[in-house]
């Protein structure tokens, strides 16, 4: 009796392309922007003037230092190609919604103009969250690349 060799040869995921390089180019520049906007609110620390926006100002440092671990983590797996991404991104829209609504509601009296500006934060988050979610629950790429 012959045996045969067989090996099956699982199917190639894409490469990373499509709109997943603009994805990717986004979170590269706001982990970036993160960074140097902790670097500015550290800056902040030193200023005396600033003892009754103080709780604002650690809060924002505080969220920028986790949003920044958080990217590079998406990152990380989205250039390994892991199944795990699309689930981290979706919660991550979800930590970025809620963190904005957090926002409002702690700071909105701080100064004149302030609650809308964070108002309009959290409409953009909204719109940027839906658009993205729609996209990787829909694209072919997506599915081809992350859930094969």
């Amino acid at each position: 009796m012959e045996e045969t060799n067989i090996n099956i040869i699982p199917p190639k995921r894409p490469k990373l392309g499509g709109w997943l390089i603009p994805i990717s180019v986004l979170l590269n520049i706001i982990w970036m922007k993160l960074v140097f906007g902790i670097v500015d609110f550290v800056k902040l620390l030193s200023d005396p003037q600033l003892s009754e926006a103080l709780f604002m100002v650690l809060f924002n440092i505080v969220l920028s230092a986790l949003s920044v671990v958080y990217i590079i983590y998406l990152l990380v797996l989205m250039y390994m190609k892991k199944r795990l991404f699309i689930k981290s991104v979706n919660a991550f829209i979800i930590f970025v919604i809620l963190a904005n609504i957090l926002t409002y509601f702690l700071f909105k009296s701080y100064s004149p103009g302030l609650d809308e500006f964070l108002l309009m934060r959290i409409i953009t988050a909204v719109i940027a969250g839906v658009l993205l979610l729609a996209y990787f629950a829909k694209s072919k790429r997506v599915k081809a690349t992350f859930i094969l």
